[in-house]
């Protein structure tokens, strides 16, 4: 199997715990498919005071079905594709350390078009995002 040839799209890009002014953080303006992104992240973020942990998230005991990605843990990174910075619309993913997202090509029969800003955030219930802090760093590509 031929590996894709990756592009950096962006390197080192900083996410808030605590976005400014939303939930979300934009990551990337506008995403479309068909196109493969990959997502690699680092460091460590608090969801509360002495609370911390990487991107993938931790055990922590509160359950998540009021968390943005309920298929997520609490405090690991999560991605959006479409919608504003305020709402959960749009298609919302578990990310963590790695991901790599493909976007079926939005003019194939029977295919949900996948498109519009692509976000990112830590996952947790929204009410609650006021205790987060830190951030995290992270990589983007795209194949070619």
């Amino acid at each position: 199997m031929t590996q894709p040839n990756w592009r950096p799209v962006a390197s080192a890009l900083k996410i808030p715990a605590l976005p400014e002014g939303g939930i979300w953080s934009v990551a990337v303006e506008y995403v479309t498919g068909p196109r493969k992104l990959k997502i690699a992240a680092r460091g460590r973020w608090s969801v509360y005071a002495g609370q911390d942990c990487g991107p993938d998230g931790d055990g922590f005991a509160e359950p998540v079905d009021k968390c943005l990605a309920t298929n997520a843990p609490r405090g690991s990174l999560i991605a959006k594709i479409g919608g504003g910075t305020a709402e959960r619309s749009g298609a919302i993913l578990p990310v963590g350390r790695l991901i790599v997202i493909e976007l079926p090509d939005p003019s194939a029969a029977g295919v949900t078009p996948v498109r519009g800003p692509l976000f990112l955030t830590m996952n947790d219930d929204p009410s609650k995002f006021a205790d987060h802090s830190g951030e995290i760093e992270i990589d983007i590509w795209e194949a070619y």
